[in-house]
């Protein structure tokens, strides 16, 4: 691990790179850094090869060749440093970065899990190693915890046969009678009385 500034602060630890498909929002690649690193060296990492279209932030820009060299078909759509003319910043730009930025927001969905959920906001150990493997342990978590609704299977409760909450049924010339609450507690006070010619201790 090594430290580095990030503007009037200084950090020391670690970065987690990962790659997140844009389908399912879930991290299918991952590597670990000095904090000295800059973001575009584990690019080609990140990517498994298949990829159609490549989305990233600032940092990523201008690296065509690195993600030509390991997905040829994918598209660089990574945001672009916003220039100034006359001291205006070019809205077209803004907007192209803000309409790419809305895909590239499914990485922020992994480490919202992995920092808020799971508590991975600062490193534990000492050596690299030991918390890259606290990290992708983290990132299989996520996944799990991000699929959950694919993963659980509900089973629908299934009421005893013949009965209804709240009601009961019997057979009166064949035809199957529903009896409210109220007529229940009637039949019952009356079956409780006693009958002429009875006697009650």
């Amino acid at each position: 691990m090594h430290q580095v500034a990030k503007g009037k602060n200084w950090f020391f630890g670690m970065k987690l790179h990962i790659g997140v498909d844009s389908r399912t929002g879930l991290a299918h690649s991952a590597v670990v850094t000095a904090a000295n690193v800059h973001d575009k060296h584990p690019l080609p990492e990140l990517l498994h090869g298949e990829e159609l279209k490549v989305y990233g932030d600032c940092a990523y820009a201008g690296q065509q060749e690195l993600i030509a060299g390991k997905a040829p078909a994918a598209l660089d759509c990574t945001n672009e440093r916003v220039r100034k003319v006359d001291g205006v910043p070019d809205e077209g730009q803004r907007l192209s970065n803000r309409k790419k930025s809305k895909v590239r927001a499914q990485v922020e969905h992994v480490f919202g899990v992995i920092k808020r959920r799971w508590g991975f906001s600062k490193v534990r150990y000492r050596g690299l190693h030991k918390n890259a493997t606290r990290a992708f342990t983290a990132l299989a978590l996520a996944n799990l915890y991000m699929s959950r609704g694919l993963l659980l299977v509900r089973v629908p409760r299934k009421t005893p046969k013949g009965r209804r909450r709240g009601a009961a049924m019997r057979k009166q010339g064949g035809n199957p009678v529903i009896l409210n609450t109220d007529q229940r507690n009637a039949k019952r006070a009356a079956r409780s009385m006693p009958k002429k010619g009875a006697t009650s201790a």
